[in-house]
């Protein structure tokens, strides 16, 4: 289900934002001062704020969506730290409540206040804050 999820949400994302984000942007300290260690994002952008877009596949293993929920958390940082208000979204579905440690995780990222947590069903929403904000490639357009 992981490969599945994330391949084909990696296909979308490329044929509707490949002129307006980088995909599978990889980040480092010379591209983002603060950022701890490199990460890489499925789909970052710019417009009057950094644009986010992470994948995360709550039927995989704990510890693959904590690795990517703690990227997206080390570039949170390092944009506060260059005041940077940006905006987050996380393409990912409800699991099951059998896996309750998988459960958990979803639920805290589903009530959180700074990232938008979108079903894989309504992905468009991502799309069309993109297009509607007039998001532009990361690497094109960062100072």
């Amino acid at each position: 289900m992981h490969a599945r999820l994330v391949k084909c949400m990696k296909t979308y994302l490329s044929d509707q934002l490949m002129d307006r984000t980088s995909l599978d942007a990889r980040l480092d300290a010379t591209d983002l001062e603060g950022l701890l260690f490199p990460i890489t994002v499925p789909s970052l952008g710019m417009n009057e704020v950094p644009f986010v877009c992470e994948i995360l596949d709550f039927d995989s293993r704990i510890d693959v969506v904590s690795k990517r929920i703690g990227d997206i958390l080390n570039l949170k940082e390092a944009f506060i730290q260059n005041n940077f208000p940006a905006i987050y979204f996380a393409i990912g579905n409800e699991p099951s409540k059998k896996n309750s440690a998988l459960h958990r995780v979803w639920s805290t990222i589903h009530n959180a206040s700074w990232i938008e947590l979108v079903p894989e069903t309504e992905r468009q929403k991502v799309v069309d804050y993109a297009v509607e904000h007039d998001v532009q490639p990361w690497f094109n357009t960062k100072a």
